[in-house]
């Protein structure tokens, strides 16, 4: 499971998503794996609806979680502007 973060990355980039972080942890309340993912653009409702579907099959077989939340957040990038 160390290694499923950098995979979730990977494939979201793979989808033309650019993502900045990904975190994993255990979820009680859910009853698998919690998933944070930050964006550094937005992307539409959509492509997370789907992007959420493809992952949720990756963390079942890599993890072997029965659930998975997502949570998205969007941060975009600071530019060199002058303060």
């Amino acid at each position: 499971m160390e290694k499923l973060p950098n995979i979730i990355a990977d494939r979201l980039q793979g989808m033309s998503f650019s993502v900045s972080n990904v975190e994993l942890r255990p979820s009680r309340s859910a009853g698998g794996v919690m998933v944070n993912i930050t964006l550094n653009k937005a992307a539409n409702l959509n492509a997370l609806f789907i992007a959420e579907q493809y992952l949720s099959q990756l963390v079942a077989k890599s993890a072997g979680q029965k659930g998975a939340t997502f949570y998205w957040r969007y941060r975009p990038q600071a530019t060199g502007g002058a303060a």
